[in-house]
């Protein structure tokens, strides 16, 4: 089989090619290669349906970089090295053109800070745009940095691709500038909202109508599934004249992953409580994870929670990594306890994590009884870090077992504890079993979080074990 090093005659928007055949013998000589057989590839004699089955899982490259853990520049870098992949399989056959397309523009990253040639190529080559499955368009790293001239040019190149793309774009992520609710609203009105099942928002607002706005245009999106706001109040919060109003509830969407990371910005009173203002654009019903991200205002003010009673994991994290839990912990305990169906809760930051950083562990504002006391009826694993257990004197026995030889628990909960023989606090991990006359028993296990498999950030689901 022959594969192009760098084909750069032929246009990968069309089947168009320069006939110069002078040309074409000089660059076979130059960059091309002669392969063995690869037995991993198809053979064209197969059905273009499975050859379809086969290339199709070529496309998605997210099991191999995550925008979390990895820096940008290796997702961009991985992103090239996927339009290589989708090239030489362009120059297969013709039977494979689609498929090379799809694989080599399956995701797209922009970020706002570089000259990206990429994004003016799909502008200019809408085909190839509506071929995008995940378009992402990079935060700048400071809330300030939104209000710049540079962002807010980047943002409107980032809607124009947006507008070009097709249904098949399933996952979008965006930073729009403070205050442009005329981008949110040409990307809900473009074709490629009707397609998409996961979308990031972050922005800011320093003005009420300009909140109202923004979340006016989620009922635009009635097809998805997941959906993350990153929300910022500018420092300089303008009321409306008439007092906080609520936005008009359109349509509630059936949204069953939602992140809310809501942060606001000391001296912005009378802020309005977001999370109450956003909780009735959903099905509440329907969602399944629940990740909130909250300054000490809306934690004070959770109650809305309790209307999502089918939730079954649920993150609930400080919107300062620098500012201890303090009484958020106590208000995030009492809604975790309100929903009748969760099975994992993580309250960030994780306990392994307060130690490995250093981090002062001061006393929980929560007693350890009183967090035994608000376990939701069907726990399996609760996570629970920013400070530092004490067992009452009536639990200062707390059997201590090896992990080899324990029972399986009925619920897990992992904290910073510290007993009576302990010099200095540490990451435990205890387990809560339920005896035959139903009575229920704490023990300590002989390891730490860290010995065990799982993830706090993830909501991925426990065991299935049945709950007391």
């Amino acid at each position: 089989m022959l594969i192009w090093k760098n084909p750069s005659f032929y246009d990968l928007s069309g089947p168009r090619r320069l006939h110069r055949p002078e040309l074409e013998q000089q660059a076979l000589r130059r960059v091309m290669v002669r392969l063995p057989p690869n037995p991993l590839l198809p053979s064209p004699r197969l059905p273009q349906e499975l050859i379809n089955i086969i290339l199709e899982h070529l496309e998605d490259i997210d099991d191999n970089v995550s925008d979390a853990s990895h820096d940008p520049h290796d997702v961009l870098e991985a992103e090239s090295e996927q339009r290589e992949l989708g090239k030489a399989i362009f120059y297969v056959c013709k039977a494979w053109r689609v498929a090379g397309r799809r694989i080599a523009y399956f995701r797209v990253t922009f970020h706002w800070e570089d000259d990206d040639e990429v994004i003016e190529w799909l502008l200019k080559n809408p085909s190839l745009a509506k071929e995008i499955r995940k378009l992402y368009f990079g935060p700048p790293d400071r809330l300030i940095a939104r209000r710049l001239p540079t962002h807010r040019q980047a943002a409107v190149k980032f809607v124009e691709l947006v507008e070009k793309c097709s249904t098949r774009l399933d996952t979008l992520a965006c930073s729009v500038p403070v205050e442009a609710p005329a981008l949110w609203r040409r990307i809900a009105i473009s074709a490629a909202a009707e397609g998409l099942r996961d979308l990031l928002i972050i922005t800011a607002v320093s003005r009420e109508d300009g909140l109202l706005s923004l979340i006016s245009v989620l009922s635009k999106f009635p097809g998805l599934k997941k959906l993350g706001i990153q929300l910022e109040v500018w420092p300089k919060w303008t009321p409306s004249s008439g007092g906080i109003k609520s936005a008009s509830v359109v349509t509630r969407l059936p949204v069953k992953d939602l992140t809310l990371r809501l942060n606001q910005f000391s001296g912005t009173s009378p802020v309005p409580l977001m999370g109450q203002m956003l909780a009735p654009f959903f099905i509440p019903g329907e969602v399944r994870d629940l990740n909130l991200e909250l300054s000490e205002f809306e934690a004070a003010n959770l109650t809305w929670i309790g209307a999502f009673d089918k939730v079954e994991c649920v993150v609930l994290t400080s919107d300062s990594a620098d500012e201890a839990l303090g009484p958020r912990l106590a208000h995030f305990v009492d809604a975790a306890s309100s929903l009748p169906a969760v099975k994992q809760v993580f309250i960030d930051p994780d306990p392994d994590e307060d130690v490995e950083n250093g981090t002062e562990l001061v006393p929980s504002p929560v007693s350890l009884d009183r967090l035994f006391k608000s376990m939701p009826p069907l726990i399996v694993w609760y996570s629970v870090g920013g400070g530092v257990f004490f067992p009452e004197e009536k639990d200062d026995d707390l059997p201590i077992i090896a992990f080899e030889v324990a029972p399986e628990p009925s619920v897990l909960l992992d904290l910073n504890l510290k007993l009576k023989q302990d010099k200095e606090p540490s990451p435990a991990a205890l387990y809560r079993r339920t005896q035959a006359d139903g009575a229920k028993t704490w023990s300590v296990l002989e390891i730490t979080k860290s010995d065990l498999d799982g993830d706090a950030s993830d909501c991925e689901m426990a065991d299935s074990t049945d709950a007391d």
